[in-house]
């Protein structure tokens, strides 16, 4: 539903069952709470990129300006933060780097 938002279209939920949907949008309404006091620029969103010089690839969930800063975020659907994420984000900004981005 998030990167819905950011893309400006509609989400598809015929595949889920109405206990997700509720979960999600939920989950979407404390999203849009934590946006209002913020200005949210987004440069990229669901994009996905390869590094021809490092031989990996991903697709990156958003990439933009978050109150004027550059900022990299990988949404996720659990409620844990793991060690996985962070090399995650870090191949990412790798990607950005090769792009031209500040990552």
């Amino acid at each position: 539903m998030i990167l819905d938002y950011f893309l400006s279209q509609e989400t598809d939920f015929s595949e889920y069952s109405r206990d997700v949907i509720d979960k999600a949008e939920n989950s979407f309404l404390s999203f849009l709470e934590w946006t209002k006091n913020k200005e949210i620029k987004p440069l990229l969103v669901e994009e996905s990129m390869v590094s021809e010089e490092e031989r990996f690839g991903g697709t990156l969930d958003f990439y933009g300006l978050i109150d004027g800063e550059e900022t990299l975020v990988d949404f996720k659907t659990g409620n844990g933060i793991y060690p996985e994420y962070l090399y995650q984000l870090a191949g990412y900004s790798i990607l950005l780097e090769e792009a031209g981005n500040e990552g």
